[in-house]
């Protein structure tokens, strides 16, 4: 009974370090997921902002004179760049004031392509800011991860459990000492590095159960000769097996306490550092974005009083076509910004997990700090469950469906363009013909309205009279036939190029109130979001200073 109780509670200290092993694991894959998410939004923030000038330069929206200026406060570097589509001085620009990082202005565009130049400029700027934080995720410059883009789906080309470089590292990792080069010490290299401990952990403790479950059985063994009064020899060996398994067991106990101080020295040394730096590296990156959005959100104001300088003006094949690509970037841009959540959230999940597993079953190893930072962790965790980012997928999506509809209805007026243009190219042939008919008839007859007076006697005889006279009525009649056709082509043509006007009106108008209707809303919600995570950011690190110390 003693030996089966034994060997469960052995089966299950292995399954939990098998358990924690594989959490590692999982958390080396959520890392790279996080990274591949991370460099994917920030691919999309330029694509979003290439595809909006693209789109906007094509469409003939005007800001209204009675649109009211807008202060915009954007944050600069110590050698500022101006802004897009500022007017200089003698146009109205004011420089209100400036501060060591920042300057505030006053701005008006002139058009949508002016807010859209000025709205890309600050989507360039806010994945510029992001640059940082990807390079706390990535792998260092061997083990970056590389991503590419394929029908608006993300694609990770390299897999971490078939890398044989990384599979090389971690054999390395197997017989290496915990210290490695500086250029090593990056955070994915630290997660691969926990993994290795974990994985030769397993390993030790599978070998000191296995020498337990040998020495329990010797013990056996050597009670019942014992017992049964067997010859000595048979005695003195079995406790030299006895001996031998006790030595054994020894080696593997101090070699799975050294792998478990190695583990704790990681963590405390290496791991808690790198994850404070990624949180303070999300921190700034969000204050940036901060910054940005609130001025993309002031600047698309501006939108509310755009009106339509021409309401005639048609859509052509590369506008219909740049309508169509903002559509798949805002696509991308929706697809990524939910992804680089979700990725975040798993991550931060699982270093919260694998941290308390750790601190429970390595408690008396334990130190205030680590406590601390398993606090820290399960904050930090928390505020990333609450950040509110449904809102602003749906922003997007809103825009997106309005798009959308722009870009059907554009298709519908350049399907009624093709067959105006149809018409049109109909009677054009029919006009052709008419007049080559009217060239030849008139040749022949002189005019149109009556034959010509001849003798009969100038034919050979009165049925070769008669019938020159059916041949000409007949021309005749075949004349107003053409006429009457190329009138009745005429009110067709008419009819679709009204038709056509009118669908060239409903298709402006359809873009300049979907403009106004969603495209602010996609910007407040973004701007509100990066707010909210900002000060979430701040007091999770706020807390983490008691880890500093």
């Amino acid at each position: 009974m003693g030996c089966s109780t034994s060997r469960a509670r052995n089966e299950d200290t292995v399954r939990r370090c098998r358990d924690r092993r594989n959490l590692m694991d999982t958390t080396t894959q959520s890392l790279h997921h996080l990274a591949s998410a991370h460099a994917a939004y920030l691919h999309s923030l330029r694509h979003t902002a290439a595809a909006f000038t693209v789109f906007s330069s094509g469409e003939p929206l005007v800001v209204s004179d009675l649109t009211p200026p807008i202060s915009i406060q954007y944050p600069v570097s110590p050698s500022p760049q101006k802004p897009v589509g500022l007017e200089n001085e003698e146009n109205g620009r004011n420089l209100v004031q400036k501060k060591d990082v920042e300057v505030r202005m006053v701005v008006r565009h002139r058009n949508l392509a002016e807010i859209a130049a000025a709205i890309a400029e600050c989507f360039v700027k806010a994945s510029v800011a992001g640059e940082a934080v990807l390079e706390l995720l990535q792998n260092g410059q061997e083990e970056k991860k590389m991503v590419h883009y394929s029908n608006g789906l993300l694609k990770v080309l390299s897999s971490r459990s078939r890398s044989r470089k990384l599979q090389d590292m971690r054999r390395r990792l197997e017989t290496a000492g915990i210290q490695g080069s500086v250029e090593q010490r990056n955070h994915a290299f630290t997660l691969e590095k926990l993994f290795a401990w974990e994985n030769r952990l397993y390993k030790e403790i599978k070998t000191r159960e296995r020498l337990k479950i040998k020495l329990d059985k010797k013990l056996s063994t050597l009670q019942r000769l014992e017992h049964r009064g067997n010859c000595e020899s048979t005695v003195a060996k079995t406790r030299t097996s006895i001996n031998k398994l006790h030595s054994l067991l020894t080696v593997a106990s101090e070699a799975l306490s050294a792998t478990a101080s190695a583990i704790i020295q990681a963590r405390d040394s290496e791991l808690a550092p790198q994850l404070l730096e990624l949180c303070q590296g999300n921190l700034k990156m969000w204050q940036r974005m901060n910054h940005l959005h609130d001025a993309q959100y002031q600047i698309i104001q501006q939108v509310n009083g755009v009106v339509s300088s021409s309401l005639q003006e048609e859509t052509s094949d590369l506008h219909h076509a740049a309508t169509g690509e903002l559509e798949i970037a805002l696509s991308k841009w929706q697809m990524t910004f939910s992804h680089l959540m979700k990725c975040q959230r798993s991550y931060i999940r699982c270093v919260h997990i694998w941290l308390n597993r750790t601190l429970l079953e390595f408690s008396n190893d334990s130190s205030p700090a680590a406590v601390n930072f398993a606090q820290f962790c399960n904050e930090w965790k928390q505020a990333v469950d609450r950040a509110p980012d449904r809102p602003v997928s749906q922003a997007i999506q809103h825009f997106m469906n309005s798009i959308h509809i722009i870009f059907k209805k554009q298709a519908e007026e350049m399907t009624i363009k093709r067959h105006a243009d149809k018409y049109k190219y109909k009677l054009e042939r029919k006009s052709k013909s008419l007049r080559k008919w009217e060239k030849t008839y008139y040749k022949s007859y002189k005019h149109a309205d009556a034959p010509m007076k001849r003798d009969f006697r100038d034919y050979r005889d009165r049925e070769d009279y008669e019938r020159q006279i059916l041949d000409e009525a007949r021309d005749r009649e075949m004349l107003k036939k053409k006429k009457a056709d190329i009138v009745d082509w005429l009110s067709k043509v008419e009819k679709e190029n009204k038709r056509h006007l009118k669908a060239v009106e409903s298709t402006r108008l359809v873009t300049l109130n979907g403009m106004k209707a969603s495209l602010p809303g996609v910007f407040q919600a973004i701007a509100g979001f990066s707010g909210l995570i900002v000060g979430i950011l701040e007091g999770v690190y706020r807390s983490a200073e008691s880890v500093q110390q």
